[in-house]
């Protein structure tokens, strides 16, 4: 009984997703949007290449020892080369991913966020941090740079503050009930702030990846053009050297041609066992010229 492997066409990727295959330790770079066949034992990876929007959550405690939680969002975007390496994003034959990579992620940036948000929520009084949305982001913001890497395989475009969250019963204790209020319009009043500037930063880094992307693509459809250039010169020069060499060689009489070969026999002749000639082969050679 004869089997027969059956191909599968994988085009799950969409055109922001960077597609690899992955055999043991050896990847496959396919490129942007790929799609193709691919046989039923293939382990397809699908590396989203678009910006990622990662909530962060983040327990603090304040100068006077009031808890908090500050939170907020990352902006995340991948090193599709590092980061297939380094995580999990296999999907299955419907396109979904098989394993939850997201809240690895997740973990991650919160790995990197806490130290700063802690030292500046400890530095900070609870009516002074309640306030503070801005401040609580520039603490990430302005700790490592403009981009912050993580492990080589993705970078932290910006972080920005949705909230500051206490409860009722804290703010009470920490100032007077009349304050209360005026304290919270003024957190709404920063909430909007931080939301503003946060468009503003996703608008910017938004804008840069398609400028990037337009660039590279720019780059690519050059490259392409000159080497097609290049095979057709190629191509042209070959064929006109061609060319040359048969109309040279049609000035050259065929005994020439033959002795020629002869000789170039000759200096492998070691390596022939038996080598027929008769009449027959010479008269047709020559009887093509005219010259017996």
């Amino acid at each position: 009984m004869k089997k027969f492997l059956v191909f599968t066409l994988f085009n799950h990727a969409g055109p922001t997703g960077r597609v690899f295959r992955v055999s043991g330790s050896s990847v496959e770079d396919k490129g942007a949007g790929w799609s193709g066949w691919v046989s039923p034992s293939a382990v397809m990876s699908v590396v989203p290449t678009d910006l990622q929007t990662v909530n962060v959550s983040i327990d603090c405690f304040t100068k006077d020892n009031q808890k908090t939680t500050i939170s907020g969002y990352a902006l995340v975007s991948f090193i599709p080369d590092e980061a297939v390496k380094k995580m999990d994003f296999r999907v299955d034959e419907t396109g979904s991913y098989v394993t939850s990579w997201e809240d690895l992620l997740a973990s991650l940036i919160n790995e990197k966020l806490v130290h700063p948000l802690l030292s500046f929520a400890k530095n900070k009084n609870l009516e002074e941090l309640y306030v503070d949305l801005q401040g609580a982001a520039d603490a990430f913001n302005n700790s490592e740079g403009k981009t912050v890497s993580v492990g080589g395989f993705f970078d932290i475009s910006s972080f920005s503050v949705r909230e500051i969250r206490v409860a009722d019963n804290a703010i009470a204790n920490a100032i007077g009930a009349s304050e209360r209020e005026a304290i919270k319009q003024k957190s709404l009043d920063a909430v909007h702030k931080t939301q503003m500037e946060a468009l503003k930063n996703e608008k910017t880094v938004k804008k840069q990846k398609e400028t990037d992307a337009q660039e590279i693509a720019e780059e690519v459809k050059k490259t392409v053009v000159i080497e097609n250039t290049n095979k057709l010169l190629v191509a042209q020069g070959v064929t006109a050297a061609n060319a040359v060499i048969f109309e040279k060689m049609k000035e050259i009489s065929p005994q020439i041609i033959v002795a020629t070969a002869f000789f170039e026999i000759a200096k492998s002749g070691k390596d022939i066992g038996t080598l027929n000639l008769n009449p027959d082969f010479f008269t047709q050679i020559f009887s093509q010229t005219g010259k017996q």
